[in-house]
């Protein structure tokens, strides 16, 4: 969790995501902890599909 930290000191401006592959997403991303981790660290992430390199879903 350092990285967002430095991110906004030096561009407070930039907006991070987390980047998730399609599968993970599905298989993973939606069980409680999880879903507890984005919740309390408030998370915005980015579900793509690696194979054709094709954003799927933006989740604030």
């Amino acid at each position: 969790m350092d990285y967002p930290l430095v991110l906004e000191k030096i561009e407070p401006y930039r907006i991070l995501y987390l980047a998730i592959p399609v599968t993970a997403y599905q298989s993973f991303f939606w069980r409680d902890l999880p879903q507890l981790a984005i919740q309390t660290y408030r998370l915005k992430l980015m579900v793509y599909e690696p194979k054709n390199e094709v954003i799927l879903q933006w989740i604030e």
